[in-house]
Order: structure tokens, then sequence, then C-alpha cells
């Protein structure tokens, strides 16, 4: 699998990673003018996500934080700053636990570290077709087309699925 990214500034690496509706250039468009000023910016889209494809429609939290540290390993970061936006919070969480060593620091927009699904169900393809949510619908297909090869129901189960489940981490990870 090829993890499709952008990179733009100099020094430092901070790694930008979105959450589970957004695409990674996307998520964080307000703050790119001022951290390139003083960073090397990664914003790389997760597996099924924006524009990188994997012959696999499923994924997960955990999953993603191993795709994350295996594209530092390929861009040769020994170490970097994670900022993660809702399931993004999630995957620079298991980073942290996991790889402890490679995270320089953690910033999490929006997530704990403990499951939090409320809402979930207003996401599911059906919930969204019963309820005239086209909009929601169209942004999904066009932010994920590439990804989810135009599966976007699928696309949607899989989300729903991982926000329902992680991030798990114990009281000791936290």
């Amino acid at each position: 699998m090829e993890i499709y990214y952008e990179q733009m500034g100099f020094g430092s690496p901070v790694l930008f990673l979105h959450s589970g509706f957004s695409r990674g250039i996307l998520a964080f468009s307000s703050q790119i003018l001022d951290f390139q000023r003083k960073y090397t910016c990664y914003f790389p889209d997760f597996r099924g996500h924006g524009r990188t494809r994997s012959s696999s429609l499923e994924w997960s939290t955990p999953q993603h934080a191993e795709d994350i540290i295996e594209l530092m390993n390929h861009l040769q970061i020994p170490k970097a700053h994670l900022i993660g936006y809702g399931m993004g919070g999630g995957v620079a969480l298991y980073c942290a636990v996991y790889q402890p060593h490679r995270v320089a620091s953690l910033t999490s927009i929006g997530q704990s570290g403990f499951v939090a699904s409320m809402g979930s169900e207003e996401f599911e393809p059906e919930w969204l077709l019963q309820h005239n949510n086209y909009d929601f619908i169209k942004s999904m297909e066009d932010r994920h087309l590439e990804a989810h090869q135009g599966n976007w129901q699928e696309f949607l189960r899989q989300k729903v699925k991982d926000w329902r489940t992680y991030p798990r981490l114990s009281n000791e990870q936290n």
C-alpha cells in the first residue's frame, strides 16, 4: 500500500492526522501557512481515506497508527510531532503508546483515548438515506472516491464501526 501525503515547509517534522470524515490537507487547511514557516508538515491520507488506496476497504485506528509509523520509516523520520483531529487524535495516541520514542509531542483535538460513540448512528448509510442527507453523502463520495472505490456506504460502515470500537486505551495507557 502506498500512503498518499502532501509535504510542505522546512524544519522539525509534524504529521497532521485527519478525522475519519476528512482528508489530510483539507482537515488542516487553516494551519498550513503558520506551521510551514517553522516545520516540515506532512498531511497523509489514512488507508481507505482520501487518495490512499488499499486492496481492502477494512481499516481501524490501530492499523492507521501502524501505517503512520511505516510512513515515518519510509520518510526516514525518527521522531515527529503528531497533531490529530478526531480519529487522527486516536491514531496519534496509539502511536505514542506503542512507539513512544517516535513521538516528540502529541496534540489530540477531540479525542480522549476512550470510545465516545454517541451520535454515530446518524452516520450509518441507511440513516443518511432515510433522512435525505445527500449533501453529506456527496461530500463522502467526493473526498474519498479514490480510496473507497466509489463504495461510500462501506466507507461509512467502516467509519462507524471504528468510531464505536476505538480508541480503547487502558487507564495506564492514557
